[in-house]
């Protein structure tokens, strides 16, 4: 997520291109949501907090899938010629103010959500709700980019659609497990890093 946020952050001083610079707040914040996610996963060394529950990195994970298939869809939407003369920093402040501010409410006022998981019961239905939601995200998503991808036949637009369909199934399998130690959570997490 990081090298896709340098890579694209750095695209958008060339080019302008808005669809750039929303691709690179997404990942930036996918990245450090995720970062935040592995630090506070149960059994991990103190991360702010201790790490007793499984609720606060299930809760980062939901929000950085729920971030960054929002972000892809807007990017998505915006036509790729579209430019804009505004300082990138017009957009990486707030980025970077969101990351921060849901890293402290999610650590220091885990009431602001609720729960994600229960220990001992597990997912709670907002969090497989929520899933569904990023899922259904996605598929506008690959619908939009397979339609460009029709009419320009960019290999780039095709490695996004073999992306997003990988993300799918990953949040399908995130959907399935009942301990943050099982072989779907183990799987989700395959398909996240393809």
């Amino acid at each position: 997520s990081f090298s896709i946020f340098i890579v694209t952050y750095y695209i958008y001083e060339e080019s302008g291109s808005l669809r750039m610079i929303i691709l690179a707040c997404s990942f930036f914040v996918m990245g450090s949501i995720d970062t935040f996610h592995t630090l506070s996963y149960k059994g991990m060394a103190d991360f702010f907090i201790t790490n007793e529950s499984a609720n606060r990195a299930t809760t980062f994970w939901i929000l950085s899938r729920l971030i960054g298939s929002i972000g892809l869809l807007s990017a998505a939407i915006i036509p790729a010629h579209k430019t804009i003369n505004l300082n990138k920093w017009n957009f990486i402040a707030p980025t970077f103010i969101l990351v921060i501010s849901l890293l402290i409410i999610v650590t220091f006022k885990q009431e602001f959500f609720p729960a994600m998981y229960i220990e001992g019961i597990g997912l709670t239905k907002i969090k497989i709700l929520l899933e569904y939601l990023v899922v259904f995200i996605m598929i506008i998503t690959f619908l939009k980019v397979e339609r460009e991808y029709r009419i320009t036949n960019k290999r780039l637009d095709y490695l996004i659609m073999i992306a997003l369909l990988l993300s799918i199934f990953s949040e399908f399998a995130f959907i399935s497990y009942g301990s943050v130690y099982d072989a779907y959570n183990y799987l989700g997490h395959i398909y996240k890093v393809l």
